[in-house]
């Protein structure tokens, strides 16, 4: 099914309501500007209590915005690879922190096993306990890693979409009517 629809757009061609017409250097502000928003509105809804689907979720966010100013950062050159270090900088933290609630998750749900001898449920336990020190340790480091991403990095980044963006064209003039004779 992909290699038909796919065999028969390339056949049609873009629709005449398709985003292709409009020059790249216009269109990835918007698509990153809005991005970075995302990525603002769900840090800002982060604290230190929040669930750590909430850390999950500003993640995936996160990493939209990454992938789509690599993806132009040819065109933005350092203003997009220094916010680009620092998003993976943010990721990374919010990449441990998962794998952490996760794994004292999963450590929780086994321990539970009516087969297993106590002092591996103990252990289990403790290691449990690590994890969850291991999170919180990485969600108070969290404030400081976003702070990373505002301010300066993001307005240099943002002056330089704008810099580059071409200048809107004009509107038509309106045509007058011929005299009448």
């Amino acid at each position: 099914r992909l290699t038909a629809a796919f065999a028969d757009f390339v056949r049609r061609g873009p629709t005449r309501r398709a985003a292709g017409h409009v020059p790249v250097l216009a269109a990835a502000p918007a698509l990153i500007e809005a991005r970075y928003r995302a990525v603002r509105a769900k840090a800002r809804a982060i604290a230190p209590q929040s669930p750590p689907a909430d850390y999950h979720r500003l993640r995936i966010v996160g990493k939209r915005l990454r992938y789509a100013i690599e993806f132009f950062a040819p065109l933005y050159g350092p203003p997009a690879l220094d916010l680009v270090a620092r998003l993976v900088a943010l990721q990374d933290l919010l990449g441990e922190h998962q794998d952490a609630c996760v794994a004292a998750d999963e450590l929780r749900a086994l321990s539970v096993a009516p087969s297993l001898p106590p002092l591996a449920v103990f252990v289990m336990g403790q290691t449990a306990a690590r994890y969850q020190q291991q999170a919180a340790a990485l969600r108070a480091r969290f404030p400081e890693v976003y702070a990373e991403l505002r301010g300066a990095p993001w307005k240099t980044l943002r002056q330089t979409l704008r810099e580059r963006a071409p200048a809107p064209s004009p509107a038509p003039l309106p045509q007058r009517p011929p005299p009448a004779p």
